[in-house]
């Protein structure tokens, strides 16, 4: 009953789409983390041979996505005010 499983190696194109996804989460750049994070979903479907499920899934999780942008901004907000408030200007 188990679904067939793709076995493939790591091409150029999806270690080039994780180094970006390193490069944009050690820079705390969601916004460029998010690009490179749909470039590597779409990849793996593209390779599954499975182009069309992205799609749809694009059409479905895009109401997921406006929410999970909003949570990182109010948790990036969150953070930048506590740590204002945790380390005062000394003069």
């Amino acid at each position: 009953m188990g679904g067939r499983r793709a076995h493939v190696q790591p091409d150029t194109q999806s270690a080039s789409i994780l180094e970006r996804q390193r490069e944009a989460n050690t820079a705390k750049d969601n916004d460029a983390f998010h690009h490179a994070d749909e470039a590597f979903h779409a990849t793996i479907a593209e390779v599954a041979k499975y182009p069309g499920i992205w799609r749809l899934i694009q059409q479905v999780k895009i109401h997921v996505d406006r929410y999970r942008r909003l949570t990182l901004r109010r948790a990036e907000e969150w953070r930048s005010d506590r740590g204002a408030r945790s380390h005062p200007d000394r003069d």
